[in-house]
Protein backbone atom coordinates (compact mmCIF):
# COMPACT_ATOMS: atom_id res chain seq x y z
CA UNK A 1 0.00 0.00 0.00
CA UNK A 2 1.53 3.31 -1.12
CA UNK A 3 0.10 6.76 -0.55
CA UNK A 4 0.06 8.20 -4.07
CA UNK A 5 0.73 11.73 -2.86
CA UNK A 6 3.78 10.87 -0.70
CA UNK A 7 5.13 7.69 -2.29
CA UNK A 8 5.30 6.13 1.19
CA UNK A 9 3.29 3.69 3.25
CA UNK A 10 0.09 5.24 4.62
CA UNK A 11 0.12 6.58 8.18
CA UNK A 12 -2.58 7.50 10.64
CA UNK A 13 -5.89 5.95 9.63
CA UNK A 14 -4.51 2.74 8.12
CA UNK A 15 -6.40 1.10 5.24
CA UNK A 16 -8.17 -2.22 5.76
CA UNK A 17 -8.29 -4.95 3.10
CA UNK A 18 -10.93 -7.70 2.98
CA UNK A 19 -10.53 -10.84 0.88
CA UNK A 20 -13.58 -12.89 -0.12
CA UNK A 21 -14.44 -15.82 -2.35
CA UNK A 22 -17.83 -16.64 -3.83
CA UNK A 23 -19.33 -13.86 -1.72
CA UNK A 24 -17.93 -15.22 1.56
CA UNK A 25 -15.53 -13.03 3.56
CA UNK A 26 -12.39 -15.00 4.42
CA UNK A 27 -10.21 -12.48 6.25
CA UNK A 28 -9.84 -8.77 7.03
CA UNK A 29 -6.45 -7.21 7.81
CA UNK A 30 -5.40 -3.65 8.68
CA UNK A 31 -2.34 -2.59 6.68
CA UNK A 32 0.02 -1.11 9.30
CA UNK A 33 3.42 -0.48 7.77
CA UNK A 34 1.90 -0.59 4.28
CA UNK A 35 1.87 -4.39 3.91
CA UNK A 36 -0.81 -7.07 3.94
CA UNK A 37 -0.13 -10.78 3.52
CA UNK A 38 -2.81 -13.36 2.71
CA UNK A 39 -1.65 -16.98 2.85
CA UNK A 40 -2.98 -20.51 2.26
CA UNK A 41 -5.05 -19.49 -0.75
CA UNK A 42 -6.45 -22.34 -2.84
CA UNK A 43 -6.91 -22.08 -6.60
CA UNK A 44 -9.80 -19.90 -7.68
CA UNK A 45 -11.11 -16.37 -8.05
CA UNK A 46 -10.98 -13.91 -5.14
CA UNK A 47 -12.28 -10.39 -4.58
CA UNK A 48 -10.28 -7.87 -2.55
CA UNK A 49 -11.71 -4.64 -1.17
CA UNK A 50 -9.72 -1.77 0.34
CA UNK A 51 -11.35 0.80 2.59
CA UNK A 52 -10.11 3.67 4.75
CA UNK A 53 -11.33 6.87 6.28
CA UNK A 54 -8.63 8.75 4.36
CA UNK A 55 -8.41 7.02 0.97
CA UNK A 56 -10.73 6.20 -1.87
CA UNK A 57 -12.23 2.70 -1.76
CA UNK A 58 -10.74 0.16 -4.17
CA UNK A 59 -12.01 -3.25 -5.29
CA UNK A 60 -10.16 -5.69 -7.53
CA UNK A 61 -10.15 -9.35 -8.50
CA UNK A 62 -7.39 -11.90 -8.18
CA UNK A 63 -7.10 -15.41 -9.61
CA UNK A 64 -4.95 -17.76 -7.54
CA UNK A 65 -2.83 -20.36 -9.33
CA UNK A 66 -1.73 -23.53 -7.49
CA UNK A 67 0.76 -22.53 -4.75
CA UNK A 68 1.97 -19.47 -6.65
CA UNK A 69 3.38 -16.53 -4.67
CA UNK A 70 2.47 -13.14 -6.08
CA UNK A 71 2.70 -9.52 -4.98
CA UNK A 72 0.65 -6.51 -6.00
CA UNK A 73 1.03 -2.80 -5.29
CA UNK A 74 -1.95 -0.53 -4.74
CA UNK A 75 -1.56 3.22 -5.00
CA UNK A 76 -3.92 4.99 -2.62
CA UNK A 77 -5.61 8.27 -3.49
CA UNK A 78 -6.73 10.55 -0.70
CA UNK A 79 -10.36 11.50 -0.40
CA UNK A 80 -11.17 15.11 -1.22
CA UNK A 81 -9.53 17.44 1.33
CA UNK A 82 -8.65 14.53 3.63
CA UNK A 83 -4.93 15.24 3.28
CA UNK A 84 -5.38 18.66 4.82
CA UNK A 85 -7.00 17.23 7.98
CA UNK A 86 -4.54 14.47 8.88
CA UNK A 87 -1.92 16.46 10.72
CA UNK A 88 -3.40 16.03 14.17
CA UNK A 89 -1.20 15.37 17.20
CA UNK A 90 -1.59 13.84 20.67
CA UNK A 91 1.07 14.28 23.35
CA UNK A 92 1.05 12.33 26.61
CA UNK A 93 3.33 13.15 29.54
CA UNK A 94 3.75 10.71 32.44
CA UNK A 95 5.05 12.34 35.63
CA UNK A 96 6.04 11.36 39.14
CA UNK A 97 3.19 12.57 41.35
CA UNK A 98 5.50 14.30 43.86
CA UNK A 99 8.54 15.58 41.97
CA UNK A 100 6.57 16.17 38.74
CA UNK A 101 9.59 14.90 36.83
CA UNK A 102 9.05 12.82 33.69
CA UNK A 103 9.14 9.03 33.96
CA UNK A 104 10.82 7.05 31.19
CA UNK A 105 9.93 3.61 29.78
CA UNK A 106 6.21 3.90 30.47
CA UNK A 107 4.19 2.26 27.68
CA UNK A 108 1.53 4.44 26.03
CA UNK A 109 -0.75 3.07 23.31
CA UNK A 110 -3.10 4.70 20.82
CA UNK A 111 -5.87 3.10 18.77
CA UNK A 112 -8.77 4.24 16.63
CA UNK A 113 -12.07 2.48 15.99
CA UNK A 114 -10.80 -0.79 17.48
CA UNK A 115 -7.75 -0.95 15.20
CA UNK A 116 -4.47 -2.52 16.34
CA UNK A 117 -2.91 -0.15 18.90
CA UNK A 118 0.31 1.75 18.23
CA UNK A 119 2.73 1.54 21.17
CA UNK A 120 5.43 3.98 22.28
CA UNK A 121 7.66 4.23 25.36
CA UNK A 122 8.06 7.55 27.11
CA UNK A 123 11.38 9.36 26.65
CA UNK A 124 12.02 12.17 29.12
CA UNK A 125 8.50 11.40 30.30
CA UNK A 126 6.74 12.11 26.98
CA UNK A 127 5.37 10.41 23.87
CA UNK A 128 3.85 12.10 20.81
CA UNK A 129 1.59 10.58 18.16
CA UNK A 130 1.47 12.56 14.91
CA UNK A 131 -0.24 12.38 11.52
CA UNK A 132 -3.68 11.84 13.09
CA UNK A 133 -6.89 12.31 11.14
CA UNK A 134 -10.25 13.39 12.62
CA UNK A 135 -11.98 10.80 14.78
CA UNK A 136 -12.18 9.24 18.22
CA UNK A 137 -9.01 7.75 19.70
CA UNK A 138 -8.45 5.50 22.70
CA UNK A 139 -5.31 5.81 24.83
CA UNK A 140 -3.73 3.68 27.54
CA UNK A 141 -0.71 4.05 29.81
CA UNK A 142 1.03 1.31 31.78
CA UNK A 143 2.47 1.24 35.27
CA UNK A 144 6.17 1.19 36.13
CA UNK A 145 8.15 -0.90 38.57
CA UNK A 146 8.30 1.01 41.85
CA UNK A 147 5.34 3.22 40.95
CA UNK A 148 1.60 2.57 41.08
CA UNK A 149 -1.20 3.91 38.93
CA UNK A 150 -4.29 5.31 40.65
CA UNK A 151 -7.44 5.64 38.59
CA UNK A 152 -8.26 4.49 35.10
CA UNK A 153 -5.46 3.50 32.72
CA UNK A 154 -7.52 4.31 29.62
CA UNK A 155 -9.25 7.36 28.21
CA UNK A 156 -10.62 8.67 24.92
CA UNK A 157 -10.32 11.85 22.92
CA UNK A 158 -12.00 13.07 19.74
CA UNK A 159 -9.87 15.05 17.28
CA UNK A 160 -11.16 17.44 14.68
CA UNK A 161 -9.29 18.65 11.62
CA UNK A 162 -5.59 18.96 12.57
CA UNK A 163 -6.38 19.17 16.25
CA UNK A 164 -3.64 18.88 18.88
CA UNK A 165 -4.32 17.44 22.29
CA UNK A 166 -2.10 17.07 25.33
CA UNK A 167 -2.54 14.96 28.45
CA UNK A 168 -0.66 14.57 31.73
CA UNK A 169 -0.84 11.30 33.62
CA UNK A 170 0.80 10.58 36.96
CA UNK A 171 2.29 7.58 38.71
CA UNK A 172 2.70 7.44 42.45
CA UNK A 173 5.97 6.18 43.87
CA UNK A 174 5.38 3.09 45.94
CA UNK A 175 6.67 3.94 49.41
CA UNK A 176 6.85 0.21 50.21
CA UNK A 177 9.48 -0.58 47.57
CA UNK A 178 12.60 -0.36 49.72
CA UNK A 179 12.56 -4.00 50.77
CA UNK A 180 15.81 -5.96 50.90
CA UNK A 181 16.78 -9.65 50.82
CA UNK A 182 20.29 -10.79 51.72
CA UNK A 183 21.44 -14.35 51.09
CA UNK A 184 24.60 -15.85 52.57
CA UNK A 185 25.96 -19.16 51.24
CA UNK A 186 28.44 -21.07 53.41
CA UNK A 187 30.07 -24.49 53.80
CA UNK A 188 27.87 -26.58 56.14
CA UNK A 189 30.79 -27.86 58.23
CA UNK A 190 33.54 -25.22 58.18
CA UNK A 191 31.19 -22.24 57.95
CA UNK A 192 33.42 -20.69 55.27
CA UNK A 193 31.77 -18.39 52.74
CA UNK A 194 31.08 -19.78 49.26
CA UNK A 195 31.64 -17.29 46.42
CA UNK A 196 30.38 -17.25 42.82
CA UNK A 197 27.12 -18.93 43.74
CA UNK A 198 24.37 -17.97 41.28
CA UNK A 199 21.26 -16.59 42.97
CA UNK A 200 18.18 -15.27 41.21
CA UNK A 201 14.94 -13.75 42.40
CA UNK A 202 11.64 -13.86 40.52
CA UNK A 203 8.04 -12.86 40.99
CA UNK A 204 4.97 -14.40 39.36
CA UNK A 205 7.22 -16.54 37.16
CA UNK A 206 9.27 -13.60 35.84
CA UNK A 207 12.93 -13.29 36.81
CA UNK A 208 13.62 -9.86 38.27
CA UNK A 209 17.29 -9.94 39.21
CA UNK A 210 20.22 -12.34 39.39
CA UNK A 211 23.81 -12.24 40.56
CA UNK A 212 26.66 -14.09 42.28
CA UNK A 213 27.76 -14.18 45.87
CA UNK A 214 30.82 -12.18 46.91
CA UNK A 215 32.31 -12.93 50.30
CA UNK A 216 29.46 -15.39 50.50
CA UNK A 217 26.81 -12.65 50.24
CA UNK A 218 24.38 -11.26 47.72
CA UNK A 219 21.75 -8.59 48.41
CA UNK A 220 18.67 -7.66 46.37
CA UNK A 221 17.30 -4.17 47.07
CA UNK A 222 14.40 -2.02 45.91
CA UNK A 223 11.85 -4.78 46.46
CA UNK A 224 8.18 -3.89 46.79
CA UNK A 225 5.75 -5.67 49.07
CA UNK A 226 4.83 -9.09 47.74
CA UNK A 227 5.87 -12.72 47.42
CA UNK A 228 9.15 -13.64 45.71
CA UNK A 229 10.86 -16.88 44.70
CA UNK A 230 14.62 -17.39 45.13
CA UNK A 231 16.88 -20.08 43.70
CA UNK A 232 20.61 -20.79 44.04
CA UNK A 233 23.15 -23.06 42.33
CA UNK A 234 26.83 -23.52 41.51
CA UNK A 235 28.45 -26.01 39.13
CA UNK A 236 30.12 -29.00 40.80
CA UNK A 237 28.75 -28.04 44.20
CA UNK A 238 26.07 -29.88 46.14
CA UNK A 239 23.17 -28.12 47.83
CA UNK A 240 22.42 -29.65 51.21
CA UNK A 241 18.89 -28.24 51.21
CA UNK A 242 16.10 -27.37 48.79
CA UNK A 243 17.52 -25.04 46.08
CA UNK A 244 14.45 -22.85 45.83
CA UNK A 245 12.24 -21.14 48.38
CA UNK A 246 9.51 -18.50 48.57
CA UNK A 247 9.44 -15.46 50.81
CA UNK A 248 6.89 -12.72 51.46
CA UNK A 249 8.13 -9.17 51.96
CA UNK A 250 6.01 -6.70 53.86
CA UNK A 251 6.50 -2.95 53.57
CA UNK A 252 10.26 -2.26 53.40
CA UNK A 253 11.24 -5.49 55.16
CA UNK A 254 14.91 -6.49 55.38
CA UNK A 255 15.26 -10.28 55.34
CA UNK A 256 18.31 -12.51 55.73
CA UNK A 257 18.77 -16.16 54.72
CA UNK A 258 21.63 -18.60 55.11
CA UNK A 259 22.09 -21.46 52.67
CA UNK A 260 24.73 -24.18 52.52
CA UNK A 261 26.72 -25.83 49.75
CA UNK A 262 29.53 -28.37 49.72
CA UNK A 263 31.92 -29.29 46.88
CA UNK A 264 30.93 -32.51 45.12
CA UNK A 265 34.48 -33.75 45.73
CA UNK A 266 33.63 -33.81 49.46
CA UNK A 267 30.34 -35.63 48.88
CA UNK A 268 31.55 -38.87 47.30
CA UNK A 269 32.06 -40.98 50.41
CA UNK A 270 28.62 -42.53 50.36
CA UNK A 271 27.84 -46.25 50.33
CA UNK A 272 25.17 -48.52 48.86
CA UNK A 273 25.01 -51.98 50.39
CA UNK A 274 22.61 -54.75 51.14
CA UNK A 275 21.79 -58.44 51.23
CA UNK A 276 20.42 -60.68 48.47
CA UNK A 277 18.16 -63.58 49.54
CA UNK A 278 15.88 -66.19 48.00
CA UNK A 279 12.32 -64.83 47.85
CA UNK A 280 10.82 -68.09 49.16
CA UNK A 281 13.30 -69.54 51.64
CA UNK A 282 14.94 -66.30 52.70
CA UNK A 283 18.35 -67.95 52.45
CA UNK A 284 21.26 -65.67 51.44
CA UNK A 285 22.40 -65.94 47.85
CA UNK A 286 26.11 -65.90 47.01
CA UNK A 287 27.72 -65.01 43.66
CA UNK A 288 24.94 -62.65 42.61
CA UNK A 289 26.23 -60.03 40.18
CA UNK A 290 25.15 -56.50 41.09
CA UNK A 291 25.54 -53.75 38.48
CA UNK A 292 25.37 -50.08 39.48
CA UNK A 293 24.11 -47.51 36.91
CA UNK A 294 23.67 -43.71 36.90
CA UNK A 295 22.73 -41.52 33.92
CA UNK A 296 22.60 -44.65 31.73
CA UNK A 297 26.27 -45.34 32.49
CA UNK A 298 27.59 -48.27 34.48
CA UNK A 299 29.33 -46.97 37.60
CA UNK A 300 30.43 -50.22 39.24
CA UNK A 301 30.06 -54.01 39.73
CA UNK A 302 29.86 -56.06 42.91
CA UNK A 303 29.33 -59.74 43.75
CA UNK A 304 27.45 -60.96 46.80
CA UNK A 305 29.48 -63.06 49.29
CA UNK A 306 28.49 -66.21 51.15
CA UNK A 307 26.20 -64.19 53.41
CA UNK A 308 24.50 -62.58 50.39
CA UNK A 309 26.06 -59.22 51.15
CA UNK A 310 27.14 -56.66 48.50
CA UNK A 311 28.79 -53.30 48.95
CA UNK A 312 29.57 -50.15 46.85
CA UNK A 313 31.73 -47.32 48.17
CA UNK A 314 32.69 -43.87 46.89
CA UNK A 315 29.08 -43.04 46.05
CA UNK A 316 28.44 -39.43 44.94
CA UNK A 317 25.03 -37.68 45.10
CA UNK A 318 22.92 -38.98 42.20
CA UNK A 319 20.02 -41.24 41.27
CA UNK A 320 21.07 -44.85 40.74
CA UNK A 321 19.70 -48.14 39.39
CA UNK A 322 20.93 -51.51 40.65
CA UNK A 323 20.61 -54.63 38.50
CA UNK A 324 20.81 -58.09 40.16
CA UNK A 325 21.64 -61.18 38.07
CA UNK A 326 22.10 -64.78 39.24
CA UNK A 327 22.00 -68.23 37.66
CA UNK A 328 18.55 -69.87 37.95
CA UNK A 329 16.99 -66.57 39.14
CA UNK A 330 15.07 -63.82 37.38
CA UNK A 331 16.93 -60.55 37.02
CA UNK A 332 15.77 -57.80 39.34
CA UNK A 333 16.09 -54.00 39.09
CA UNK A 334 16.14 -51.68 42.07
CA UNK A 335 15.32 -48.24 40.65
CA UNK A 336 15.26 -44.64 41.89
CA UNK A 337 17.99 -45.08 44.47
CA UNK A 338 18.60 -41.44 45.38
CA UNK A 339 21.69 -40.55 47.40
CA UNK A 340 22.70 -37.27 48.98
CA UNK A 341 26.06 -36.09 50.27
CA UNK A 342 27.91 -39.08 51.79
CA UNK A 343 24.68 -41.01 52.28
CA UNK A 344 24.63 -44.68 53.28
CA UNK A 345 21.83 -46.77 51.77
CA UNK A 346 21.07 -50.37 52.75
CA UNK A 347 18.62 -52.74 51.03
CA UNK A 348 17.38 -56.32 51.27
CA UNK A 349 16.70 -57.74 47.80
CA UNK A 350 14.62 -60.86 47.19
CA UNK A 351 15.20 -62.79 43.95
CA UNK A 352 12.65 -65.16 42.47
CA UNK A 353 13.77 -68.51 41.12
CA UNK A 354 12.98 -69.11 37.43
Amino acid sequence: MIDKSTGKAPTGNYPTVTISKNGNVLQTITAQGGYIYFSKLCEGDYTLSLSSGNYQTQTWHYTSVCNKFETTTRFLELLHNSDSCCHGKITVSVLDSLSRSGLDSVVVSLSKNGSTPTYQHTTHGTVTFTGLCPGEYSLYYSGKNGWTRIGSATWSVTLGCNDSAGFVRTLYRDTCCNGKITVRVKHPHSGENVDSVNVNISQNGTQLKSGMTHNGLITFTGLCSGTYSLYYWKSNWYRTETPGWDVTIHCNDSLYFEKTMIPLSECCNGTISGTVVDSVSGNPLANVTVLLYSNNTQQGTATSDSTGSFHFTGICPATYILCFRATDYNSFYLTNVVTGCNDSKTYTVKLKRK
